[in-house]
């Protein structure tokens, strides 16, 4: 059954877990673009052998048709083209684990503000957008590292969401907005501590 969600919010970070926390999710999408990258380089290779000594043999379908290079499809074919494209290692940038950065993954943005010591986190809204953002290798990553962390007074954060049967404002508790997580030193109510 469908359901149209969302899910946003931030938290704020001691110095000594900052550090820790945001250069471990900078290291997991660095990790991940190397993957892409030498996935990409596969594909291109595997096209050209395949492609070899064959006349009108449209390298770009047979890397969009393969069940192991699909997902390199985006990255070496063009639209309406046959011809594949050697991938380029700048179309995966390494991120630097020391500056703040805005991330735009799949279904997610996260951003990490080193000034604020902050992480904001937004799903975005669609159908199961909460569902496939967390399914993110570098959002269950974050989700670990946040249950993993000692808070202290003065850090710590919340994620409110809401879906297609608790619409109406963007307020937390306000028209059926709730709390999805919340990190931090015990605050009083009835929240949810991870």
């Amino acid at each position: 059954m469908s359901c149209n969600n969302w899910e946003e919010g931030s938290v704020k970070f001691s110095m000594s877990e900052w550090v820790a926390f945001r250069t471990a999710i900078i290291e997991k999408v660095n990790e991940l673009r190397e993957k892409k990258y030498r996935l990409a380089c596969e594909a291109y290779a595997a096209a050209q052998k395949a492609g070899k000594g064959q006349r009108g043999f449209s390298r770009a379908d047979w890397v969009q048709d393969s069940e192991r290079f699909w997902e390199a499809a985006q990255y070496i074919t063009r639209r309406g083209d046959k011809k594949i494209y050697k991938p380029k290692k700048k179309a995966f940038p390494i991120l630097p684990t020391s500056k703040s950065v805005v991330l735009h993954l799949e279904e997610v943005t996260i951003t990490l503000d080193n000034k604020k010591r902050a992480m904001t986190y937004s799903s975005g809204e669609n159908n199961r957008a909460v569902e496939r953002a967390r399914e993110n290798p570098v959002v269950a990553l974050l989700f670990q590292r946040l249950r993993a962390i000692t808070w202290t007074r003065g850090t710590g954060g919340e994620f409110v969401g809401n879906d297609e049967h608790n619409r109406d404002s963007r307020d937390s508790g306000g028209g059926g907005n709730y709390t999805t997580a919340c990190f931090g030193v015990q605050r009083s109510g009835n929240v949810i501590l991870y």
